[in-house]
């Protein structure tokens, strides 16, 4: 196990990736999918940045 903050490091050494908000595992998986999961966007980026990820912003 590897606790990290600094994500654009952590996604380049690991196959599988666990997302956690005050204690809840939010997803699970693969980095790429667990980077695009909605409640992952949710609860570190905001609702809007949803919003302007799935527009590709």
């Amino acid at each position: 196990m590897w606790i990290e903050h600094i994500v654009h490091v952590l996604v380049q050494v690991i196959t599988r990736l666990v997302c956690m908000d005050q204690g809840r595992v939010l997803a699970e998986g693969a980095p790429e999918e667990v980077l695009n999961d909605a409640a992952v966007i949710d609860a570190y980026l905001g609702s809007k940045a949803r919003t302007a990820h799935a527009l590709g912003a």
